[in-house]
């Protein structure tokens, strides 16, 4: 039996996904693995065709994939270990409707795809899979890069932990997306070609997001509420709906209501 060569993060939108991706290639990085692949992707069909044609056939020890996708896989891959997020669905709701600039009632399904996802996994044995809860990457993210290195299979020295916190912390990422989305910005203005992988193009063209193809964060990606403000994002109406709409999904994931 061979040792487990691939790292899935498969979680809802906006749970936390770049920052999960990101925290597990540092931890085998900071091991002297080789991993794979070496940049970020942006569809996850193209990381699929990576496991099944590479990942699942290379033997060799020094090589770990860790891939990312919003969509449920298949139990028991080979060689495989999952992470999944788990998040309030009101904090989610307002994420994803920040971030994608949709409907309301888009980013009220996004957020009840939240339990669903983890009733998919549920199943797995205990080494197979971890939940990751997002408030955790805010509160006490030392805490949990210990645990997702020892679920990895790494005793990680507190050094190695302290600087993998510094360089995902909200303001570097925040910074980081600032300058990429300043340098598209410039590359548009002065009619410069673009290379459609540091790019997202939505809504028929008319929106373009930058991509960082080392990290995967893209812009607005970071938000500038906090945990528990959601209600900010939405309107009086709006917010009636979300809690009408919400409120059994996070009580049953072990939130509190927010009906009066």
């Amino acid at each position: 039996m061979h040792h487990h060569n691939t790292t899935w993060i498969s979680t809802v939108a906006n749970t936390g996904t770049q920052w999960t991706f990101n925290v597990v290639r540092e931890i085998y990085n900071s091991q002297r693995y080789n991993v794979l692949p070496k940049r970020a992707l942006k569809d996850y069909k193209r990381y699929l065709n990576i496991y099944k044609n590479e990942a699942l056939n290379d033997y060799d020890s020094n090589n770990h994939y860790v891939m990312s996708c919003h969509a449920p896989l298949q139990l028991y891959l080979p060689r495989t270990k999952f992470i999944t997020n788990l998040r309030n669905p009101y904090d989610n709701c307002a994420s994803y409707y920040e971030f994608m600039k949709c409907s309301v009632d888009d980013a009220i399904a996004c957020a009840k795809n939240i339990p669903l996802l983890i009733q998919h996994y549920s199943n797995l044995k205990k080494e197979k899979l971890f939940i990751l809860r997002f408030e955790d990457i805010d509160e006490k993210p030392q805490s949990l890069i210990k645990k997702i290195a020892k679920f990895l299979g790494f005793d990680l020295p507190e050094n190695e932990i302290r600087k993998i916190v510094n360089k995902y912390s909200r303001g570097k990422i925040r910074l980081m997306i600032q300058e990429n989305d300043r340098s598209l910005s410039q590359r548009i203005t002065s009619g410069e070609e673009i290379d459609q992988e540091d790019v997202v193009i939505r809504d028929g063209g008319n929106r373009i997001d930058s991509f960082d193809i080392n990290t995967g964060y893209l812009s607005n990606h970071i938000s500038k509420r906090k945990n528990g403000e959601w209600k900010l994002a939405f309107s009086c109406s709006q917010i009636e709906k979300i809690i009408s709409s919400l409120d059994e999904t996070a009580k049953m994931l072990g939130y509190g209501s927010e009906k009066s």
